[in-house]
């Protein structure tokens, strides 16, 4: 298959369609056919939705009353269930946008809610994981400790995704704060997308550099951040590339910086922030409130501690744990899913523990065990292992 879905939709639709439900579909790594970009020009119209169909592994169908009334819609929606009548290959796939009543053979399809506009991202995250399952041949959990990759398919987003978000609008320095194995890394290294909004964005894992020496560490950021502008000896050299080209530095484990690089890294950063506000943005992980860690390491001047803003990574809930055992193929889902209370009880929603459970019972089902070695994996686990 060329296409993992082609996506079938009324006009009167489109601007919904193409700026908000694409770009995320896309932005998940689906290989998406759309009429207005795909469709090969000066062909019939027919010849083009069969072959679309023909090249996609699935249909997704935008349900509304629009997209009812239109005759091309039902006739994609006719010619995709005629190559799957029972449904048992989920190549029809329903969305309602809008509330609508659709024909008996569509109604009859569990279709993903999407007429609350507060429910989109969560709807569209559970489609994204559908065709992930149904089309993922390796195992798309995380094989190692640490944040999960920005295109990550077990990635779960949460209310402080969007949080963060709203503060890179507002606040040049942003300190993300929580237990270990919250979500902070992933969260951070979400952020690398803005490289898509004309941003250059670096991101660093600080336990690999010189943390505990002032002159070393210094020398290795410019380093890295001299792989994009060029040769940066100095703060002003930096502040004059920063206001040619913004930038967002991504400083994982922020909280390894020792006494005296922090007391002298810091107050440059809050000068970069407060010289070239609008073209920076720092977004550092933390075990601890940025406050708190500051006064740690001796930083006491309010000059250097006001200007950050701190945001809480708390664990995932009950239904956050939920979607990362959806990601799950079967029978190993429908086991998680019944034992979700024990799960939800020993990760104490720490998403990389229950990664690496789904990661185990993912490899499992591929070697084709049996469901009761799949519950004895479930019961046995080893979660302080894997903290």
């Amino acid at each position: 298959m060329i296409y993992d879905l082609f996506v079938s939709y009324s006009s009167a639709d489109g601007d919904w369609v193409r700026e908000w439900l694409l770009p995320r579909l896309e932005r998940r790594g689906l290989r998406v056919c759309i009429d207005w970009r795909d469709f090969e020009a000066g062909v019939p119209i027919l010849d083009n939705i069969e072959r679309a169909i023909e090249q996609s592994a699935k249909m997704l169908a935008v349900m509304t009353p629009s997209w009812l009334e239109s005759g091309w819609a039902n006739f994609e929606a006719l010619l995709m269930q005629t190559g799957d009548p029972a449904a048992m290959y989920q190549r029809l796939i329903p969305i309602k946008l809008k509330p609508c009543d659709p024909p008996r053979r569509i109604a009859l399809l569990t279709y993903v809610d999407c007429t609350a506009p507060d429910q989109w991202a969560t709807q569209i995250q559970r489609l994204i994981r559908h065709f992930k399952r149904s089309i993922l041949q390796e195992n798309p959990f995380p094989q190692h400790v640490g944040g999960l990759p920005p295109d990550a398919v077990t990635y779960i987003e949460r209310p402080c995704d969007a949080e963060l978000m709203q503060c890179l609008d507002n606040y040049p320095l942003i300190a993300l704060h929580g237990d270990f194995g919250v979500g902070k890394s992933s969260l951070l290294f979400q952020m690398q997308k803005l490289a898509d909004n004309d941003w250059c964005v670096y991101s660093q894992d600080l336990t690999v550099m010189r943390t505990e020496n002032e002159r070393f560490f210094i020398g290795e950021f410019f380093k890295m951040l001299g792989k994009h502008y060029g040769p940066i000896d100095t703060w002003n050299d930096l502040v004059h590339c920063l206001q040619q080209q913004r930038a967002v530095f991504l400083l994982d484990e922020f909280g390894t910086l020792s006494c005296s690089v922090a007391r002298a890294f810091v107050p440059r950063l809050c000068f970069l922030a407060h010289t070239v506000g609008s073209q920076i943005r720092v977004i550092v992980t933390l075990p601890t409130p940025i406050d708190m860690f500051l006064i740690s390491r001796r930083i006491e001047n309010p000059r250097h501690i006001h200007p950050w803003h701190s945001l809480v990574i708390p664990p995932f809930n009950e239904q956050e744990v939920e979607e990362i055992l959806q990601c799950l193929p079967e029978p190993a889902y429908s086991i998680a899913h019944r034992h979700r209370a024990l799960i939800m009880h020993h990760s104490a929603g720490k998403p990389g523990r229950v990664q690496a459970l789904c990661s185990s019972l993912f490899d499992q089902v591929r070697k084709s065990h049996s469901e009761e070695d799949l519950v004895q994996i479930i019961r046995h686990w080893d979660w302080k292992k894997r903290s």
